[in-house]
């Protein structure tokens, strides 16, 4: 059987994040190799490449870099989405999508059907008074990481401070231009529009030019004193435990991590099934535990953080129907690639 052929998608300077730092890149070249050693014929490009060269790319494997960069993830997003149509693109584009907007990733569980904490997604704090929510409750900004942009919310009023706060703001210029039109715009009228008064125009404005971020509602799990980090390298899960910051309900960003566990059947089964679910290479996953039953906080399909990786003593693999633990012998580029050289080849987690 011929392999096909695989597209190493990467920023300048062949950039493919990431190792210790969203920053840093792995060893691409390495990444590259493992995979022809593995039979495959490889080509490499860049995104801008891809959008200008003119080049006609179709019927390939086409494996691309995440990025964390805000201003360059619609690029890599239009670029993506144009190759996908005539080529098969790992990760999946809901993937791409799911990175770094936690907002897409609550559709995208719901769709999938994946064990996940009862959240609601909004862009607009007017339409959160129409759902009933238990205190308190979890607020969270759909970018962010470590723990950032997340707030706890004892009440009705809390809630409302926070959103107001974070979430709701007008731009200066406009601010102006409100005061503006508010006292010193002279009264007009239009025939072909009747219905037009100043002050209904200036509501309408003011509705227009008020910016509001996206956020999510999630529930709130009492007493959590850690999580669980699994990056799933296809049959293969690497495990730590993350506790919770001191006097405070997050894990993330705590940098308070445990690697001297056996983790639990239940959770690598967990994760297992969230893996065959969403059906990619690789997945690092945010699992939390309440009343014995694990739930899916968020997920990444790259561009992920790999502190488990390179501080677990190794992986749990099922093995006759049990999970087993074996060392670690290989590096992250090296056990990246075949990751993705079994999902392309189909051979069974």
């Amino acid at each position: 059987m011929t392999e096909p052929e695989i597209l190493i998608l990467t920023e300048k300077n062949g950039f493919f994040g990431q190792t210790r730092k969203p920053w840093v890149s792995i060893d691409t070249g390495a990444f590259i190799e493992a995979f022809r050693a593995g039979g495959f014929k490889m080509e490499t490009g860049t995104f801008d490449e891809m959008a200008n060269l003119g080049r006609d790319i179709r019927d390939r494997v086409i494996i691309y870099t995440f990025t964390q960069k805000f201003h360059v993830r619609q690029y890599v997003k239009d670029v993506v989405f144009a190759l996908s149509k005539k080529n098969m693109i790992i990760p999946s584009y809901d993937m791409l999508k799911c990175h770094e907007d936690k907002g897409y990733q609550e559709l995208f569980k719901k769709e999938a059907g994946i064990g996940s904490l009862r959240a609601f997604y909004f862009s607009d704090p007017a339409a959160v008074w129409k759902h009933d929510f238990t205190w308190p409750a979890v607020l969270k900004s759909i970018e962010g990481s470590n723990g950032k942009q997340v707030w706890l919310a004892r009440n009705r009023d809390e809630l409302e401070k926070l959103l107001k706060r974070h979430f709701i703001s007008v731009p200066a210029r406009d601010r102006l231009d409100l005061l503006r039109r508010k006292y010193f715009r002279a009264k007009k009228s239009y025939g072909e529009y009747p219905e037009y008064t100043n002050e209904k125009d200036l509501e309408q404005y003011r509705e227009y030019v008020t910016d509001y971020r996206p956020f999510i509602i999630q529930e709130y799990v009492p007493g959590l004193e850690h999580d669980y980090r699994v990056l799933v390298l296809y049959d293969r899960l690497y495990v730590t435990k993350r506790h919770v910051r001191d006097n405070d309900f997050r894990a993330s960003g705590a940098k308070k991590f445990d690697f001297d566990f056996e983790p639990d059947g239940a959770l690598l089964d967990f994760a297992s099934g969230i893996f065959r679910k969403i059906s990619q290479p690789v997945l690092s996953l945010d699992i939390c535990e309440k009343n014995g039953s694990y739930y899916l906080l968020e997920f990444q399909a790259l561009h992920f953080g790999i502190n488990v990786f390179v501080k677990s003593k190794g992986y749990y693999s099922r093995t006759g129907g049990e999970w087993k633990f074996s060392e670690r012998t290989a590096g992250f580029e090296r056990e990246l690639a075949e990751a993705f050289m079994k999902h392309l080849r189909g051979a069974g987690a």
